[in-house]
């Protein structure tokens, strides 16, 4: 194994060891006070139906994302379903610190609640490139070994 594939296989690895951590938060910080987190999601910018639909849909996704990250087979998945995430919760942020909406919501979620939407954007900045990059490696290595 070259440098440069060491390099790689060592970022990507770690990059999913800090995936996994931000998820494990993310959905334990709701699950842990799940009627915190239902009165949260009611008081963002969605409507009733879509804030019910969230409210499960995202720790569910949250906990999938960590399970596919931990399952060596099924890292890539992890990863995209990383990313998709990542690109949804960073538009969403970035539209609150663009002021795209009518009002702010309350920047909600554990210890980094008391953060500025300014932050979180930063914050979820940071991991999509982490991620983005960690993608990029994977494909580059797939399309070298020949691999769709």
């Amino acid at each position: 194994m070259g440098i440069s594939k060491k390099i790689y296989t060592y970022y990507s690895l770690i990059n999913s060891y800090l995936l996994v951590i931000l998820w494990t938060y993310a959905a334990v910080s709701k699950l842990f006070d799940f009627q915190r987190y239902q009165w949260e999601m009611q008081h963002q910018l969605f409507s009733k139906e879509l804030s019910l639909l969230l409210v499960w849909l995202i720790p569910a996704s949250e906990v999938l994302a960590v399970l596919l990250l931990m399952i060596r087979p099924f890292n890539l998945y992890g990863l995209i379903l990383s990313e998709i995430l990542l690109l949804a919760f960073t538009a969403y942020v970035g539209g609150i610190t663009m002021h795209l909406f009518e009002r702010v919501p309350c920047a909600c979620g554990g210890i980094i609640s008391n953060a500025s939407w300014e932050f979180h954007f930063l914050l979820n900045i940071s991991f999509l490139t982490l991620t983005s990059i960690s993608l990029l490696i994977h494909f580059k290595e797939r399309r070298k070994k020949g691999i769709k």
